[in-house]
């Protein structure tokens, strides 16, 4: 691609991101009465289109919940295409999709939700029949994974995509434990390490980017240890949900897990961001929702300038692709946050 059509591609995201709902607009949106006025106020914004065709069909929050997935394939494709050289390495990255509806029909299926229900939260589109060239399971797959009978079927069903021979390796362990975090952990480890293989220096700038993919593996480490601590675990089976290549070592939650002392986390991952009020506040109250907010608020502040800086670059495209999911991710905070009748103050408090 030349330097000049380089540039235009990345044009039309840098145009299109003028888009993205201001902090003013969100504090409106969680001053709404109500989860209807919520869909009405996004009728205004460039989730128009995708509003408008899921409340044909369903009401607040699942119309909403579907139009925002939907937008969010919509910016994803826009980015493919746009750096032949790095296609894969953003490819693989939207990937993450799949792990989390894999984990959405998995968990459902194991709890005996509702099919409908399920159905509601898959990120995916409903437009497309084949969605990212193949790359991500297509919509119509994952409807007919929800009909399956059980997390086995699930598994033997997967095998024609890279993720079923993951699972099979580990359905052994999940059908004598019942622990649905040993498949969502193996998936994690077969992503994350695929992933950063993929972002490794092809045009030399992409340093902040894998520094970032760290800090997100180094969140689910944090989130499985203080699962541990809740439940009270022991460091072996902590170690089976712990994820290699984070900012920190593995061993440092291990250790730390054996003498029930934070601090060397907290002074480990310190040079990179401080998380020492996160774990003061979680060791207080043991809330993990309140925990991950704050680690979210921490890495997205930490990086999401940093990857704006490279004007002309792969960083750029990523920038605009975790803006989506940051700007999806505070829509969604707020409209259940009004759909379960919690404190305005409070949904305000947990916009990133």
């Amino acid at each position: 691609m030349s330097s000049l059509s380089y540039a235009s591609a990345l044009g039309r995201l840098k145009a299109l991101s003028i888009n993205f709902l201001t902090k003013d607009k969100l504090i409106s949106l969680a001053k709404s009465k109500n989860i209807n006025e919520i869909a009405v106020e996004l009728q205004s914004t460039w989730y128009k289109e995708e509003i408008e065709k899921a409340s044909a069909l369903y009401k607040p929050p699942e119309s909403v919940e579907i139009a925002l997935n939907e937008h969010l394939m919509k910016m994803n494709k826009l980015c493919l295409g746009l750096i032949p050289y790095a296609n894969n390495a953003i490819k693989f990255y939207l990937s993450k999709w799949d792990i989390q509806n894999i984990e959405i029909i998995i968990a459902s299926k194991f709890m005996n939700n509702p099919l409908k229900e399920t159905e509601y939260y898959l990120i995916s589109s409903r437009e497309l029949p084949v969605v990212f060239e193949g790359q991500l399971i297509p919509y119509s797959e994952l409807k007919s994974m929800i009909q399956l009978p059980d997390v086995q079927s699930i598994v033997n069903y997967l095998v024609k995509y890279p993720y079923g021979p993951i699972l099979l390796q580990n359905i052994g362990e999940f059908l004598k434990t019942a622990d649905v975090g040993i498949l969502s952990s193996a998936l994690k480890k077969y992503y994350y390490e695929k992933l950063l293989w993929e972002l490794r220096f092809l045009r030399g700038d992409e340093g902040v980017l894998r520094e970032y993919v760290r800090a997100e593996i180094t969140k689910q480490n944090i989130i499985s240890y203080a699962k541990s601590k809740i439940f009270k675990l022991n460091p072996e089976t902590l170690s089976r949900h712990l994820i290699e290549g984070g900012l920190i070592s593995t061993n440092i939650f291990l250790d730390a897990m054996s003498t029930n002392n934070d601090e060397e986390i907290i002074k480990q991952i310190k040079p990179y961001f401080d998380l020492q009020q996160a774990f003061t506040k979680f060791n207080k109250n043991y809330d993990i929702s309140e925990l991950e907010i704050e680690i979210d608020r921490t890495i997205y502040n930490t990086y999401l300038n940093r990857l704006r800086a490279f004007k002309v670059s792969l960083l750029f495209i990523f920038w605009f692709i975790l803006m989506n999911e940051v700007e999806r991710l505070n829509i969604r905070r707020i409209l259940y946050g009004k759909y379960y009748n919690m404190d305005e103050d409070y949904i305000i408090s947990i916009i990133i």
